[in-house]
């Protein structure tokens, strides 16, 4: 309900309304399942399947997930970067505090630190996603959908169990 005035206008004589249709992309994600496979309480699957590409491609995702971030309902930002091990190398110690047991510590960046949990932690709670952590989209357009869409929910489930 705290997005619904932010999602695209229903036009038409729709079967599946938003609230449902949103429910219906979460069990995607969570699940992984198969468009093929979605239970038919959600409606005819090739309908929601159309609807999602048409969100995807048309920004409608992108949309809401910008729009939450303005109104500060979610502290994420994502940035699309592309590298492999073999262009770029890092050193551990740059950011891994030493064990406290260590006789030779060293010193290490404690606000990256900081950083860098709480990015591992975003993408843990992603991985519960089957969709996120095993790529199954052929687009990279419906795949950065499910990924805000993910996103959105995880930062949602968090503000409210704090508030």
């Amino acid at each position: 309900m705290r997005v619904a005035h932010l999602l695209p206008r229903q036009r038409g004589n729709v079967a599946v309304d938003n609230y449902r249709f949103v429910n219906v992309l979460l069990w995607m994600c969570r699940t992984g399942a198969p468009w093929r496979d979605l239970p038919e309480c959600y409606g005819k699957w090739i309908t929601v399947c159309r609807r999602f590409d048409r969100w995807s491609g048309n920004g409608a995702m992108e949309r809401l997930f910008t729009a939450l971030q303005e109104e500060r309902i979610i502290a994420v930002e994502v940035r699309v970067l592309a590298m492999d091990s073999t262009s770029v190398k890092v050193h551990q110690h740059a950011v891994v505090p030493p064990k406290r047991n260590r006789t030779d510590p060293w010193d290490y960046d404690r606000e990256a630190h900081k950083g860098r949990n709480m990015v591992e932690r975003v993408f843990n709670r992603m991985k519960h996603h089957r969709k996120a952590a095993t790529r199954y989209d052929r687009l990279d357009e419906t795949f950065l959908a499910n990924l805000q869409l993910i996103l959105i929910a995880i930062q949602l489930k968090n503000t409210s169990k704090t508030n």
